[in-house]
């Protein structure tokens, strides 16, 4: 079960990085219309400059890029905004954190955390997000991460 949740982690991950890529565009302005924000061990992250989202099926995804580092947030079972706890048998709600070769990750059997989702509508989803994240048992990182003050105004995209 935890390699499926793996498979499926890597190929949301996979769907994020081709629907971050974009043409060039004629104007050098930047125009980030979400955001996703977190302190990661007690430093700054800020993966706006590459963060989607999407929801489907009551199944929220989130993810941004910044800095050599991923973090997604997958949610399952979900169809109202509300308060979800990471790390429960109760739920496949999951986060992966991927930097390099390494990579952390909460899943039913592993960490511990709450994502927060505030507004949750067909076209946006903002709320916040902490959580531990020990090393993943296929590609482990060094050391637990712990994510705090975490932040996230999405524009969700139509799958």
């Amino acid at each position: 079960m935890l390699f499926t949740r793996m498979i499926l982690s890597l190929f949301i991950i996979g769907f994020v990085l081709v629907a971050s890529c974009s043409k060039d565009s004629s104007t050098n302005t930047p125009t980030t219309t979400s955001s996703i924000k977190a302190k990661v061990d007690g430093t700054s992250w800020d993966g706006s400059a590459a963060a989607v989202g999407s929801f489907k099926t009551n199944q929220l995804l989130v993810s941004g890029q910044g800095n050599g580092m991923y973090i997604t947030i997958v949610l399952y079972d979900i169809s109202t905004t509300g308060t979800y706890q990471l790390g429960v048998l109760t739920n496949n709600h999951n986060v992966n954190i991927i930097e390099g070769s390494k990579s952390w990750l909460v899943s039913p059997q592993l960490g511990s955390g709450t994502v927060t989702v505030s507004t949750l509508t067909a076209t946006e989803v903002t709320g916040t997000f902490s959580f531990t994240a020990p090393p993943s048992p296929n590609t482990p990182g060094i050391g637990t991460k712990t994510v705090t003050e975490g932040t996230f105004s999405i524009k969700l995209t139509q799958i």
